[in-house]
C-alpha cells in the first residue's frame, strides 16, 4: 500500500518485467506510480509545513536532536523512491507529470536540507551561550538548608550540605551531543 511496498514488489518481479507483452502494461503502472509518489510528497509537504514549528519528538530525545531525526525521516521517506524512480522507464521519466514531481521532490527536499541546517545554526548558538556561561559556575555549593540541627555529641550544629550545581541547560546540551555523535 506505500509508495515503498510498490518498489519492492516490482523489484520481486525483475526477471519477467524484461518480456515485451508486460512492458506495455508496466509503463501505465510506472506512470501511476508517479502519480502516488507525487501524491506522497505533497503529504509530506503538508507535514513538514504544519509540524516543522514544533516537531513530535519522541520522549527521549532532546529537542534539537529530536526535531534533526523527525526532519531526517522525513527525507528519508522521499528518497528512497526517487532512486527508485529515476531507474525507471527513460520515456516514464520525460513525461510532464513525472518533471514536475521531480521538481516538488528538488523543492521539498532544500526545504527539509534548510531546516536541518537551521535547526543546527540555531543549537550551534545555543551552545556557545550555554556552555561560557555555566561552566564558570562552580560545580558544588554549600546547600541552604535552613535551621536544621544535626546532634554531634552534646551540641547541635547547623548543617550546610554540598549540593551539585549542575544547570539543566548543560545536561540537555550534553545530551544533544551524545545523540549527535551516534
Amino acid at each position: 500500500s506505500t509508495i515503498s511496498g510498490r518498489f519492492k514488489l516490482l523489484d520481486s518481479f525483475d526477471m519477467l518485467l524484461e518480456r515485451p507483452i508486460i512492458q506495455d502494461e508496466l509503463e501505465r503502472k510506472h506512470i501511476a506510480l508517479v502519480h502516488a509518489y507525487g501524491s506522497d510528497l505533497k503529504r509530506v509537504q503538508e507535514i513538514f509545513l504544519t509540524e516543522r514549528e514544533q516537531p513530535p519528538i519522541s520522549w527521549n530525545l532532546p529537542p534539537v536532536a529530536g526535531a534533526l531525526t523527525w526532519c531526517r525521516n522525513l527525507k528519508e521517506r522521499i528518497g528512497e523512491p526517487m532512486a527508485k524512480l529515476r531507474e525507471l522507464n527513460a520515456a516514464v521519466m520525460e513525461r510532464e507529470e513525472s518533471k514536475e514531481v521531480i521538481k516538488l521532490y528538488t523543492t521539498l527536499m532544500s526545504s527539509l536540507e534548510d531546516y536541518e541546517h537551521q535547526k543546527v545554526e540555531e543549537w550551534g548558538g545555543d551552545v556557545d551561550r550555554t556552555t561560557q556561561a555555566k561552566l564558570k559556575l562552580s560545580l558544588l555549593t554549600r546547600g541552604k538548608m535552613g535551621p536544621s540541627l544535626v546532634a554531634t555529641g552534646d551540641a547541635a550544629v547547623d548543617a550546610k550540605l554540598l549540593q551539585v550545581n549542575f544547570d539543566p541547560a548543560l545536561v540537555r546540551l550534553l545530551r544533544e551531543v551524545k545523540y549527535f555523535l551516534s
